[in-house]
């Protein structure tokens, strides 16, 4: 709509509104699936013949694809930031250049990390294509600044910094306390480690005044101020 309408200042506002809820959303995601990647294999793939060893390598395969999440969600965003402004070869451009570049690394990983190493260059390919994108966006994009996001990355950073730091002895505790044989006692570990991260978090983006979380917390407590209203007016038909 933006763009339909020829307002550049409003499309660079709604792209970089994606870009800091991604951010937002994507970097506890990482940091959790790399504090929890061998509970998180071990849960949905340890069973029958897959041993403890194959958990251990697919979770450390697992760990290189981490650090591509938000370069995969933001491709997809700036590819649909060209497409409003009508422009298709950029991102395909982009596209192919960045995989040839991932092909190129996965060769020359593939011998020394192995199957690892595929991961590794599955995610160089993947910021490869968001940085490039990016680079081409903010040359194109009048009052597109990304120096509106380093607030929101350096606060969700420090955030999740905090979390790995007290939810890890969480994690460590409970391995002590379990042999993790059982998938309850891997679910306890992976349960309670995500509640004291979760919480440490939480609290560390509110004590720094996070603009993303404020925005989140108005936007359900909205919704349930909506829904709470919707059922009194309900319950008063019904009573008519």
């Amino acid at each position: 709509r933006a763009m339909g309408s020829g307002d550049e200042k409003a499309f660079a506002s709604a792209l970089l509104q994606a870009m800091r809820k991604t951010l937002f959303f994507l970097l506890p995601a990482m940091a959790l699936c790399l504090l929890l990647r061998a509970q998180i294999v071990r849960l949905v793939l340890g069973q029958g013949a897959f041993d403890w060893t194959d958990t251990i390598h697919t979770a450390d395969t697992l760990a290189w694809f981490v650090p591509s999440l938000f370069a995969q969600a933001l491709v997809a965003l700036f590819a649909r930031a060209f497409y409003a402004r009508q422009d298709t070869w950029t991102p395909v451009t982009i596209g192919i250049v960045s995989e040839a570049v991932g092909i190129a690394c996965a060769f020359w990983l593939r011998g020394p990390f192995g199957v690892a190493g595929l991961a590794m260059a599955f995610s160089v390919a993947a910021i490869l294509q968001a940085g490039l994108l990016l680079l081409m966006l903010s040359r194109r994009v009048p009052f597109l600044s990304c120096r509106e996001l380093w607030p929101t990355v350096w606060k969700t950073s420090l955030a999740c910094l905090v979390a790995l730091a007290l939810a890890y002895p969480v994690r460590q505790w409970v391995g002590t306390v379990y042999q993790l044989r059982e998938v309850w006692q891997l679910a306890l570990q992976a349960g309670l480690t995500m509640v004291v991260g979760g919480v440490s978090f939480t609290l560390m983006l509110f004590l720094s005044k996070s603009r993303e979380l404020a925005e989140v917390l108005r936007a359900v407590s909205a919704r349930l101020w909506r829904k709470a209203n919707l059922g009194e007016s309900a319950a008063e038909a019904g009573r008519t």
